[in-house]
């Protein structure tokens, strides 16, 4: 059951940001507003609060096919790789992440001790 709870919050998660790129891009809808038209339809939940809505944005932008592999992490993986400016950097992560398929805790140790970028 957790993992099509996983994969269904990860499609969506992957939809909205697409939504919300392109109503960003043809400048149809703010943030604020698209965030209260979720939380309308989905219930009022932090959730789709506006800082969230820009990381769905973000996701969509870094992964702009949607493919089962993105099914192998969870959005908590997600959330801390789109902390990263660097698109080359972001994807190296990404690619650890998958391969290795450790838990979360060790995905963020190796991130803070920063092992990828000394090699």
């Amino acid at each position: 059951m957790k993992y099509y709870y996983k994969k269904n919050r990860l499609i969506l998660f992957w939809h909205i940001g697409k939504y919300v790129y392109q109503s960003r891009k043809n400048k149809f809808k703010s943030y604020r507003e698209i965030s209260m038209i979720l939380k309308y339809y989905f219930g009022f939940t932090d959730m789709f609060s506006i800082s969230s809505i820009k990381n769905m944005e973000k996701f969509y932008v870094s992964f702009p096919v949607y493919t089962e592999v993105l099914e192998r992490l969870d959005w908590k993986f997600y959330e801390k790789l789109l902390l990263f400016n660097d698109t080359d950097l972001r994807m190296i992560y990404f690619r650890v992440a998958i391969f290795s398929e450790c838990e979360f805790s060790d995905f963020e140790r190796t991130i803070s001790n920063r092992i990828i970028e000394r090699i």
